[in-house]
């Protein structure tokens, strides 16, 4: 087992940068492509995003009292990273009918339908 990282990583991580550490984390739960799980050493829980072709794999951390609500702090947890990753929004508005958000840079729709269509980074 590798050791405990949990304290040296951000509150969000690719699981690629870190593939050892992560796979030795304890599974608690499972979801629809994602899993909540559980460093042995000192317990933090983590929200790991599954696997798709076009999307890296996230891990955020979990508060304890927050662990109930994983799934969607994983969703927001990954919306926040992509948004980053393309450089914020632009000024222009979603393609989405009657949504009225800001696009994502260089797209064109929000970060909401963005996420939905399963475009990665």
């Amino acid at each position: 087992m590798t050791d405990c990282e949990c304290l040296r990583l951000n509150d969000v991580e690719r699981v690629a940068d870190h593939r050892d550490f992560f796979a030795g984390l304890r599974q608690l739960s499972v979801g629809s492509w994602t899993g909540l799980s559980q460093c042995r050493a000192c317990g933090q829980h983590w929200a790991l995003s599954g696997w798709e072709q076009q999307v890296a794999q996230l891990a955020t951390k979990v508060a304890a009292s927050a662990a109930e609500e994983w799934k969607a702090i994983n969703v927001n947890s990954a919306k926040e990273f992509m948004l980053e990753h393309r450089g914020g929004n632009s000024d222009e508005i979603c393609a989405w009918a009657h949504c009225g958000k800001p696009c994502v840079k260089d797209s064109a729709w929000c970060i909401d339908h963005l996420y939905e269509t399963g475009i990665g980074e």
